[in-house]
């Protein structure tokens, strides 16, 4: 994945922090199932894993269109 250069006018630093608290968030994450040796251990990491997926994309879904909102309000 690329980062794309933004002027200083097109930054948001709030985007920018919630892009960081996700970065840290998904480090977490490898680093605890770095340590999971068990299988049934494995499959709780995948139902959790797909869980957290879709929380993810539905919170990001919310935030661009409370993001496209404000734009035409």
């Amino acid at each position: 994945m690329e980062l794309q250069v933004k002027s200083a006018l097109e930054k948001d630093p709030a985007m920018d922090y919630m892009l960081l608290q996700g970065v840290r968030f998904a480090f977490r994450i490898h680093q605890v199932c770095n340590l999971i040796y068990s299988l049934e251990v494995v499959y709780i990491y995948i139902y959790i894993y797909i869980y957290i997926y879709i929380y993810i994309y539905i919170y990001i879904y919310i935030l661009k269109q409370l993001f496209l909102e404000s734009l035409f309000s």
